[in-house]
C-alpha cells in the first residue's frame, strides 16, 4: 500500500522545484507542462468509470502524472484522450480496470504504470511506444494475451512478471528485453519462438526453456546454459545442443537458484559440441556418480565439479584444460579417471 501523504509531499516538492502550481477545475487537479497540462488527480476516488477529457480549462491534456489514479480501487473503466503523450509511473497501479486502450499518441509510460491491476484482461498498446517500462503490467493476473507494437525496442525488467494467465505475447522484430520480463508467466519460450527464433538477433538475451536458463551470447551464434531451475516441475530437462538454432557451447551455474546442486542426477553425459564447462557448472551435486565428457570439451573451469561427494567415475578428453579448483573437495581416492591423462590434470584440488 502506498503512503499517500508521503507521495503527495514528494510530488508537491517536485512541482515546487519545477515551478509548477497545482490548479483545480471541477473535480480535476492538474499542473501545466510545456505542451499542455498534466492531470494529477481526480477528487472522487470511488469513481467506477472515468473519461479523461481532451482539454481542461481550454488547455490540452498531454500527460497523466505519476500516481495520479493509483489505488482508485473501484475504477473499472477509463478512457484516455487522443492527444495524450505520456503516462507517469504507477499512474493506474492497483485499479480494477478490465480493459485499457492506450492511444497512439502516447510515446512514454512510466514504471509500474498498470501494475497490480488484477482484473485487467485486455490491453491495446500505443503504436508510438518505444519502451515498455519495468513492472509496467506486473501482477495483472487475468491478462492472457499482449501484442507489443513494432516501435518498441526495449521491454523492461519484469514488465509482465506474474501475469499468471499470460500465454501469448506477440513481440516486435527488434525489441530486446531486460531479463525476465516474463517472470512468473505460464509460458517459457513461446513468444521467442513465434517471433525471433529463426531470423532475429537474440544476442545478449536470456531465455528460459522449460527449466533451463540460457543466455544467447553477443555473437548471436552461441548459447551458454546458465543452469537449471531445480524448483521447477521438470527438473530432469536434458542438456540441449542447440537453442533456437544456435549452438550450445558452455555450461555454468552462476545463480544459486539455477544450479544442479539439488538435482538428483546420478549419471551425467555432456553432449558433443559443448566446449566449456564453466564455473560452478555441476558443483554440489550430492548424488552424481558418473560423468562422461566429450572430446569437444577443451576447458573445465574452477568449481565445475566441486563438492560432489558421490562422484566415482569421470571420463575426460585427453587434451582438456582443467582448472586447479575444478574438482575441489570432491574425493579423488575412490574416483576412476578414464581417457584423460591424470598426470596432465595438475593440481586440480582433488582430495587424494
Amino acid at each position: 500500500m502506498r503512503n499517500e501523504e508521503t507521495e503527495l509531499s514528494v510530488l508537491e516538492a517536485e512541482w515546487e522545484e519545477a515551478g509548477k502550481t497545482r490548479m483545480t477545475s471541477g473535480l480535476w487537479t492538474y499542473t501545466e507542462n510545456e505542451t499542455g497540462i498534466t492531470v494529477e488527480e481526480y477528487a472522487d476516488r470511488t469513481v467506477t468509470e472515468l473519461t479523461i477529457p481532451d482539454t481542461i480549462d481550454g488547455k490540452p491534456v498531454t500527460e497523466i502524472g505519476a500516481y495520479a489514479f493509483a489505488e482508485y480501487n473501484q475504477l473499472t473503466t477509463v478512457s484516455l484522450p487522443d492527444g495524450l503523450r505520456e503516462i507517469g509511473g504507477e499512474a493506474f497501479r492497483d485499479c480494477k480496470l478490465k480493459a485499457i486502450t492506450i492511444p497512439d499518441s502516447v510515446a512514454l509510460m512510466g514504471p509500474s504504470v498498470f501494475s497490480n491491476c488484477v482484473e485487467l484482461e485486455s490491453v491495446t498498446l500505443s503504436k508510438s511506444l518505444g519502451t515498455i517500462s519495468g513492472y509496467a503490467f506486473a501482477h495483472c493476473s487475468r491478462l492472457e494475451k499482449v501484442e507489443i507494437p513494432d516501435a518498441v525496442i526495449r521491454i523492461g525488467y519484469k514488465s509482465f512478471a506474474d501475469c499468471e494467465r499470460l500465454t501469448e505475447v506477440v513481440l516486435p522484430k527488434y525489441a530486446k528485453d531486460e531479463e525476465f520480463f516474463w517472470d512468473g508467466c505460464p509460458f517459457t519460450h513461446t513468444p521467442y519462438e513465434a517471433t525471433w527464433a529463426a531470423n532475429q538477433n537474440l544476442g545478449g538475451i536470456s531465455v528460459q526453456i522449460e527449466d533451463l536458463l540460457c543466455r544467447v551470447e553477443d555473437d548471436d551464434e552461441t548459447v551458454t546454459i546458465l543452469g537449471i531451475d531445480v524448483s521447477g516441475p521438470n527438473s530432469h530437462t536434458p542438456i540441449p545442443t542447440e537453442v533456437y538454432g544456435r549452438k550450445v557451447t558452455t555450461i555454468m551455474a552462476p545463480y544459486s537458484n539455477f544450479g544442479w546442486n539439488t538435482y538428483d542426477v546420478e549419471k551425467l553425459e555432456i553432449p558433443e559440441g559443448i566446449t566449456t564447462i564453466g564455473p560452478g557448472g555441476f558443483s554440489q551435486c550430492p548424488n552424481l556418480k558418473q560423468v562422461i565428457i566429450p572430446d569437444s570439451v577443451t576447458e573445465i573451469e574452477g568449481g565445475a565439479f566441486s563438492y560432489c561427494p558421490s562422484l566415482k567415475e569421470v571420463s575426460l578428453p585427453k587434451n582438456v584444460k582443467v582448472a586447479e579448483t575444478a574438482f575441489e573437495d570432491t574425493p579423488y581416492g575412490a574416483m576412476r579417471i578414464s581417457d584423460g591423462n591424470i598426470a596432465g590434470l595438475g593440481d586440480t584440488g582433488l582430495v587424494r
